[in-house]
């Protein structure tokens, strides 16, 4: 009886694993997009206060890879509003009540670990997804802030290791990171301890049946 159990924990903890592996994670587009839309809910906040009616130029510091990304999701995500892009608008500060800044703007994604997570040894990667920025609002006609904030926030998760092409957006080099080292537990201690316990399995399986 105690074999056999041993046996159906086993076969559960098979089955569990394979659920989790198929798990769809999110992308880092995703993830991303998710964490800078949460951290635009104080600007929309004082927007509302400041009116729809108003006419904002938006204007952010940083590489254009980043910047472009930003600039789309604010305009999407504020549609409501008249936010004009002072890159690609010519002569928008010159007919706009504010001047919305964004200073030192990091959207980052980071690889910490790549670990064995069950026991049928899926490869996991833990990953690090972080946005921040400095925000402030100026009035126009006298450069007066009429708000500011320091915004920083962060998730952590993972992913099956075999998923990384589709987690992954090669259209920015921000959504990809380097893989760190496996350590020797999970190079070589893990994946033979998971040999020897499904080769004791099958034994166990077949010396049962021949009784």
């Amino acid at each position: 009886m105690n074999v056999k159990y041993l046996l159906c924990v086993f076969f559960i903890l098979t089955i569990r694993g394979i659920s989790f592996s198929q798990t769809e994670p999110g992308t880092n587009l995703s993830e991303v997009a998710e964490l800078l839309s949460e951290s635009l809910v104080p600007l929309e906040n004082e927007l509302v206060i400041l009116g729809k009616d108003k006419i904002y130029n938006l204007k952010i510091e940083g590489n254009s890879e980043q910047k472009s990304f930003i600039v789309y999701l604010i305009r999407s995500s504020l549609q409501d509003y008249r936010i004009l892009d002072n890159d690609n608008t010519p002569g928008a500060g010159d007919s706009t009540d504010y001047i919305i800044n964004i200073d030192n703007p990091r959207l980052d994604v980071k690889y910490t670990s790549v670990y064995t997570d069950n026991v049928i040894g899926t490869k996991k990667v833990r990953r690090v997804i972080s946005v921040s920025y400095e925000l402030t609002i100026n009035d126009s006609r006298d450069s007066a802030r009429v708000y500011g904030n320091k915004v920083s926030k962060k998730a952590e998760d993972s992913f099956d290791l075999d998923d990384r092409n589709n987690v992954e957006d090669k259209r920015y080099g921000f959504l990809q990171s380097e893989l760190p080292e496996q350590d020797t537990a999970d190079r070589f201690i893990f994946p033979a301890l998971i040999i020897l316990a499904s080769a004791a399995a099958i034994i166990l399986f077949f010396s049962i049946r021949s009784k």
